[in-house]
């Protein structure tokens, strides 16, 4: 059921993104036309207006019928949401509780990248990078450098193809880090805090019209913070297994720095035998068809960062408190 609606979110954001290429070629057909012409003799306006009209109509009427629609997939409790920074600055916590047992303040351990949706197009190059901030591993690790990089290069004079195709695609990746923590040998109240970070020192590259007849089609690159905390001590989870709040979403060059933040505060119950861990990073979406889009602007330069951090103090890493589960005898 999950995998359906995934299949389809992504078929509607394809069949968005072309209807907007085909939109704009069609609305600007005088300007090309008479270029495309000179390396096809035999092409006709009309027919190339009709075509590309009857593009347009398809891609207009494509779409699911929402009779019979199964619903989205429920959220797992296994997922982590953020709040504005505000909503938890100032508060002490736990502690300072006379009853608290542990606390202290862990960092990653390990770190993946998850390939959520991948290009669809040969030619679309995808490209990222990513390295530890201050030490050598992710070991101790509390934040990554990282560069992101996309294009989509259709509109040359031998690729162009009116009559058959699509130029858009689009890809969704997340990177995480794993931050493991202590295992509790007696049943406890654990409280866990952070605030991850995402910066973007050198703003975004968007170049909306790559392609030969810069035609522009809403490229656009969004980034979403993730998170998920699981208690089975088995790695990784599954990409559906995380929450997502967005962090930013940009349609055109931005060589400012870009920084959000945001608070995250997780309370479980823990028994002996658990080995918590939580999941923290983010993910990115690129999607376009003649389009070139990077962090920064200058190529595989890793300006950019995300990482967490005490939302009080700002000391890297995730701040947890374990206290014992009290019975007040009958």
């Amino acid at each position: 059921m999950r995998e359906r609606h995934q299949n389809e979110t992504r078929a509607r954001a394809l069949a968005t993104q072309d209807r907007n290429y085909w939109v704009h070629l069609l609305e600007t057909v005088d300007t090309w036309f008479p270029v495309y012409r000179t390396r096809h003799p035999d092409a006709d306006r009309a027919g190339v207006v009709a075509h590309l009209a009857k593009l347009v109509d398809e891609r207009r009427r494509r779409g699911f019928s929402e009779q019979g629609h199964e619903k989205p997939p429920t959220i797992p409790d296994s997922a982590l949401f953020f709040e504005t920074p505000q909503a938890l600055r100032g508060f002490k916590g736990h502690p300072e509780s006379i009853f608290s047992t542990t606390s202290g303040v862990a960092k990653a351990s390990a770190f993946k990248v998850f390939d959520v949706e991948n290009k669809s197009k040969s030619d679309t190059q995808d490209q990222s990078s990513f390295s530890p901030l201050i030490t050598d591993t992710f070991v101790g690790a509390h934040a990554a450098r990282f560069w992101l990089g996309f294009a989509r290069l259709d509109s040359t004079w031998d690729q162009v193809d009116i009559f058959h195709g699509s130029p858009s695609d689009r890809v969704v990746h997340m990177a995480v880090l794993q931050i493991p923590l202590p295992p509790p040998t007696t049943k406890v109240i654990a409280s866990l805090r952070t605030s991850m970070f995402i910066t973007l020192n050198q703003g975004a590259e968007v170049i909306d019209d790559w392609g030969f007849f810069d035609d522009q089609d809403d490229a656009s690159l969004k980034i979403d913070f993730c998170g998920a905390f699981t208690r089975n001590g088995e790695g990784f989870p599954d990409p559906q297994a995380f929450g997502f709040t967005s962090a930013m979403s940009l349609g055109s060059s931005d060589h400012h720095f870009i920084g959000r933040d945001a608070d995250m505060s997780r309370t479980v119950v823990l028994f002996p035998g658990d080995k918590p861990s939580l999941f923290l990073g983010m993910r990115w979406t690129f999607a376009a068809a003649d389009s070139r889009i990077q962090t920064g602007f200058t190529e595989h330069a890793e300006n950019s960062l995300f990482g967490f951090q005490r939302p009080d103090t700002g000391t890297p890493g995730v701040l947890f408190t374990y206290e014992p589960e009290i019975l007040i005898a009958q």
